[in-house]
């Protein structure tokens, strides 16, 4: 393993144990001997190390979410599950509650948000194909298709801008507007076109 490799490794251990905050530049190094100088060749502060931690490790959550949740079920038993799994994995994670946290919160949001992270989430790349396999599968029209993924690309938006320190809350905002508005798109889909 190289050094820039060895370092990222350690990171992850110190952030999953201590958080954002409490993690130092020198927490990091001292577990793989390296000088704390040493760091800044391969990373120019905490926030660049971190945020590839958090990267990986939102990949290694989310393919686990991929995993448990049943995505042939119904659309609205996806929605439910998706959130429900999504949380049990949270739950506990370090790494992942910084999504929360306003000293580095800003630095993921930026990314997710931007066209390379939009690109590189494998999460919301894997979550639009399912919208249009769903919408297929309902045979929704194109207006209301095209409703469906405008309202994905503005929870999307908040989930990136808005966060529960933000909004108390927010999260279960989210999870309660996802579900009651596919629960309307569903109950319109299923009504005849000429009505």
């Amino acid at each position: 393993m190289d050094k820039k490799e060895e370092l990222l490794a350690s990171a992850h251990a110190v952030f999953a144990k201590k958080g954002y905050k409490e993690t130092n530049i020198s927490d990091i190094t001292k577990s793989i001997h390296i000088a704390t100088g040493s760091f800044y060749k391969y990373y120019a502060s905490k926030e660049d190390i971190f945020l590839e931690v958090y990267k990986r490790e939102n990949i290694r959550v989310r393919q686990a979410v991929i995993e448990q949740v049943d995505w042939q079920e119904p659309i609205e038993i996806v929605v439910e599950s998706l959130f429900s799994v999504t949380s049990k994995h949270l739950f506990g994670n370090k790494i992942m509650a910084e999504w929360s946290n306003p000293k580095i919160s800003k630095v993921l949001h930026e990314y997710y948000f931007s066209e390379q992270g939009k690109r590189d989430n494998q999460f919301h790349q894997f979550l639009t194909a399912v919208l249009d396999k769903k919408i297929k599968e309902l045979k929704i029209n194109r207006r209301l298709a095209s409703q469906l993924k405008r309202v994905y690309e503005f929870l999307y938006y908040i989930d990136c801008h808005i966060t529960d320190s933000d909004f108390e809350g927010c999260s279960e905002v989210i999870r309660i507007l996802t579900l009651y508005f596919i629960k309307g798109v569903v109950s319109e889909a299923s009504v005849p076109s000429d009505f």
